[in-house]
């Protein structure tokens, strides 16, 4: 399994106390020393891959069966596995990580329906519980009450399977059994109780951080014993996975737009159309703004936020989802009604539209449809588990969610199947969940050596036998001797071999990087910044060992050259040494670019990565080589290049000797010109992302 191995906390509910209930005449035995904390696998997962599974949630208008609730569907086949019983508009969506258990909040409603089925008769805030049970087609559902889950509120679990979720207190609004969160706001996790029958109610958080505003969003960076929640007023908090307490004060962002004159629900915003999303390392979360023509960008370290603009003609972005999958990594994407959009980040503030797709729009994205829209969350739009599809809220008769794969690096769009939740063609879209972002790639395939087969020995005919002569008769015509023909010697025979394996993510896999940087004495001019060319380069090499993943072993070394060329730092992993490095560089006379070349192969030499770790050298120079000719460096290059490393050059300013540059680098596209040292940031995190898998990754090494 590519999740952590989940671990039975001996005791952790020993304080816990049975509850029993009476729900319609029946006893109910809470059993809480059972906790949902030990897990098992659930059996739809030994014909499901976790990366294939999509849940989502639907809103029907009247009631109908198999609408209004949670399903889960294969995003491969378009089937539809399992689906649970009606709640009246579940929103935002959670699952445990072994898809024991599914959880979502309300979107809009409190439960309560006319006619005989009384879900929530005093209209108390909610939690949709599923359990997906065998045979296929069958989930043990309930509705659970107790703690003011916020309608529209954030919802996740961890890896232990403690529920962390949006608390707001509920006011009625637009009609009786219609919730919307009003203050005061918290993040609070509990552990799930084991039974969930209908009208039980759901144990009071123990833990708890009361918040300005409602979280919309809450992502549990397990890897990093972090919590992170999106609040809709405008800012980021921070939790610290084990105490539960607030690591640092909140960091502001700009929030979303909506016309000032409608406040939906009484929230700042539409609380119906705001989405976050954040990257694998829950280094940067992005929100979207809605009506502002850009998205926010929030970076917890270093605790800074900035907008995004995203493509000119878009004038609305709902949904929007960060792939950490492993196909399409780090593509954003977008949904603005109309149209997917595919972004990738250039530079340090900067989004490049990679591709568009036009889909089937749910509703006319006016102003006053997406304020006033009561089911939600809108637009919802995530990538699938492995990357190669998006989900998209749509509308195609009686389908809601459009399934598009994505080819190419996001250059090639396609919509191959849609997803039925409801069969009512008058049916919503509301939220989507999958494991994008939980998930590591499957291992590569071994395959064992082909042993080569004895030749078959080619057996020697053996002589015809004679059988005396009989004196000849005048008729007879003699038969002429047959002769043995030669069995033939096999040779070797060549059988189709098909191989699946995952691809290589650059982004995601260890490397060992040379920095090798000009300190001569023209790399003190200064920028258009007003900061020296040295100093630039210093910090576009700290932006491209950011997005570097020492923690899976990469290593970075770095090479200074003016008229000789040093190793500042051999190859490591310990981010403070590589600081320390690059902060005491200076410069020195003449730029021996050969000096370079040789420094570079001399570190390369010296260490011994493994065969499935990347190697590249990124040299950086701003003038031509002296004392001796840059033909040197091509032909010491020469030699890296043989070795399997990818050499990435740089030119910075006019004065270069770029077809020499073009010949030091691998190909000619790992050729980069910086007319300004401010330029070389965004070269320096597009390398990092580009650095091709080594063939050590693959079968055959090929």
């Amino acid at each position: 399994m590519p999740f952590k191995r989940y671990t039975k906390l001996a005791g952790i509910l020993a304080l816990l106390m049975l509850l029993q209930q009476q729900v319609d005449g029946a006893t109910i035995l809470n059993d809480s020393a059972r906790s949902l904390l030990e897990v098992v696998n659930y059996p739809l997962l030994e014909e499901i891959e976790h990366s294939e599974i999509v849940l989502l949630t639907d809103d029907r208008a009247v009631p109908m069966a198999g609408c209004d609730a949670i399903s889960i569907h294969n995003v491969e086949t378009g089937e539809k596995y399992q689906g649970g019983t009606m709640r009246v508009s579940p929103g935002r969506i959670a699952a445990r990580r072994d898809l024991g258990l599914l959880v979502a909040t309300a979107s809009n409603h409190c439960g309560q329906i006319d006619g005989p089925l009384q879900l929530n008769p005093d209209c108390e805030p909610w939690l949709s519980i599923d359990l997906p049970e065998l045979p296929r087609g069958t989930m043990r559902s309930g509705l659970r009450v107790g703690p003011k889950f916020a309608t529209l509120g954030g919802i996740v679990f961890d890896d232990l399977g403690r529920l962390i979720f949006a608390e707001a207190h509920p006011t009625k609004v637009d009609k009786p059994t219609v919730l919307s969160p009003g203050p005061p706001y918290f993040i609070s996790r509990v552990v799930p109780p084991r039974d969930f029958s209908v009208r039980l109610r759901f144990p009071i958080a123990t833990e708890q951080i009361e918040v300005s505003s409602l979280p919309i969003e809450i992502f549990s960076m397990d890897d990093y014993n972090r919590i992170i929640g999106v609040l809709a007023g405008g800012s980021i908090v921070g939790i610290d996975a084990d105490t539960f307490l607030e690591t640092e004060s909140p960091i502001a962002f700009d929030r979303a737009v909506s016309p000032s004159h409608i406040v939906h629900r009484r929230q700042p915003s539409s609380i119906s159309a705001m989405h976050a999303t954040v990257d694998r390392a829950g280094k940067i979360v992005y929100v979207n703004r809605m009506f502002a023509n850009s998205i926010a960008a929030i970076e917890l370290e270093p605790r800074e936020s900035y907008t995004m603009a995203v493509s000119g003609d878009v004038e609305f972005v709902g949904g929007i989802t960060y792939n950490n999958g492993w196909y399409n990594s780090g593509l954003l994407a977008t949904h603005t009604g109309e149209y997917i959009i595919l972004y990738r980040r250039f530079g340090l503030r900067d989004l490049v539209e990679v591709n568009r797709l036009a889909i089937p729009p749910v509703i006319t994205y006016s102003t006053t449809s997406v304020i006033s829209a009561s089911n939600g969350p809108l637009f919802s739009v995530e990538w699938s588990g492995a990357g190669n599809y998006l989900i998209a809220a749509s509308n195609r008769g009686h389908a809601e969610f459009a399934v598009i794969e994505v080819r190419d690096d996001g250059k090639s769009m396609e919509i191959v199947r849609w997803l039925t939740a409801c069969p009512d063609p008058q049916n919503y879209p509301n939220d989507i969940y999958t494991f994008n972002g939980l998930l590591t790639p499957p291992p590569t395939p071994t395959v064992p050596a082909t042993s080569t087969p004895s030749p078959t020995p080619t057996p020697t005919p053996m002589a015809t036998a004679t059988r005396p002569t009989d004196p000849p008769s005048p008729s007879s015509t003699p038969l002429p001797t047959a002769t043995a023909t030669p069995t033939p010697t096999p040779g070797p025979i060549y059988l189709p071999l098909l191989l699946r394996e995952p691809p290589c993510v650059p982004s995601q896999q260890p490397v060992e990087i040379v920095l090798v940087l000009d300190t001569s004495s023209s790399m003190e001019e200064l920028t258009r910044d007003g900061r020296s060319k040295l100093d630039a380069a210093v910090g576009a090499a700290r932006a491209l060992v950011a997005v570097v993943q020492l923690e899976l072993g990469s290593r970075v070394a770095i090479v200074s050259f003016d008229a000789v060329a040093r190793t500042v730092l051999e190859p490591s992993g310990d981010r403070e040494d590589i600081e320390r490095a690059l902060g005491g560089l200076v410069t020195g006379r003449e730029t021996c670019i050969p000096c370079a070349i040789e420094e570079a192969a001399a570190v390369l030499a010296s260490s011994a990565p493994a065969p499935d770790v990347a190697r590249a050298v990124i040299l950086l120079t701003d003038g031509r080589s002296n004392p001796r000719p840059v033909a040197e460096a091509v032909v010491a290059a020469t030699n890296i290049k043989a070795e399997g490393v990818t050499i990435y050059t740089i030119g910075l300013g006019d004065d270069l000797e770029r077809d020499a540059l073009r010949a030091i680098a691998t190909t000619a596209e790992d050729f980069y010109e910086a007319p300004d040292g401010e330029d070389l940031e965004a070269i320096y995190e597009r390398i990092a992302v580009e650095i091709p898998c080594p063939a050590g990754r693959y079968w055959g090494r090929r």
